[in-house]
């Protein structure tokens, strides 16, 4: 069965056998209940990528899903999932599957945000950066389009911020911590996947949602302990400490942040003595 289900991972990337795959109704239920069901976690996944590649970036195949109940099965899958790799791979299926605002009304209806900030929160680095991924993709693209969008966008950014303030090792070695930065800071290209056609502008959390995207007070100290950590002669920035420097910029008035580091620095000295 592996085999099999490897061989036809491999073909799923093609777009005309996408489209077939998705359009055998008979397949994509073996699909989903090979992953309710199945005891090996390496035959669920293989189903949940077989369905995420079929759908990615394939409108055709997309189009055959919408509206037929398929983003809420692939939720109940995720549900009950226990496996962290499964549970990446899921994420990424239903971030194919997402194509519209259709489809993003259906999840919300089904309380698909809230289910996906549930794994987030229990699931290891991959699943996380899924998650964000699938924020960054589809539940920003929808600010002020779809209702209740906001009050996600508050969590969720409020959920970064944590992950990153308790994150074991620094962003610069954590790929999904850099990824946490990104959601919460840069802007995708616009997309055209509004129902009435119109291009629609995705906004990173920070700058187009400010009034959403609250300032935790610790994400502040976090962001001036991290600017401190660099070297201020550096000619050129890297990527991970351009998105803190910036981040810091952002979130709170530097001059601020820099002084709560301190005072928090100077509180702890004060407790050993």
């Amino acid at each position: 069965m592996k085999i099999a289900l490897t061989n036809l991972e491999a073909l799923s990337h093609d777009r005309e056998y996408g489209i077939k795959l998705v359009n055998d109704q008979d397949t994509l239920d073996r699909l989903v209940e090979t992953l309710k069901t199945h005891t090996d976690p390496q035959v669920r996944q293989s189903s949940a990528r077989i369905i995420g590649s079929s759908l990615l970036n394939n409108p055709e195949s997309q189009s055959i899903v919408s509206g037929s109940g398929f983003l809420t099965r692939l939720l109940e899958c995720l549900q009950t999932e226990t496996d962290n790799a499964v549970k990446a791979s899921l994420v990424f299926a239903l971030n194919a599957a997402v194509a519209t605002e259709h489809d993003m009304r259906e999840l919300m209806k089904a309380q698909g945000s809230q289910v996906l900030r549930q794994v987030y929160q229990s699931g290891e680095s991959e699943v996380r950066g899924k998650c964000a991924t699938f924020v960054e993709d589809k539940v920003l693209l929808y600010y002020r389009v779809i209702q209740d969008i906001e009050a996600e966008i508050s969590s969720w950014c409020g959920d970064f911020q944590r992950s990153l303030i308790s994150a074991p090792s620094p962003p610069e070695t954590d790929l999904t911590q850099q990824k946490l930065l990104s959601s919460l800071m840069y802007t995708p290209p616009p997309q055209t996947t509004h129902t009435r056609g119109a291009a629609l502008m995705p906004s990173a959390m920070k700058k187009q949602a400010r009034d959403e995207c609250h300032t935790e007070p610790e994400f502040l100290v976090w962001l001036a302990d991290r600017v401190t950590a660099y070297p201020s002669e550096a000619s050129e920035l890297d990527g991970v400490e351009e998105l803190v420097r910036e981040a810091r910029h952002l979130f709170g008035n530097p001059k601020a942040a820099r002084k709560t580091a301190w005072e928090d620095k100077s509180e702890r000295v004060k407790d050993e003595l």
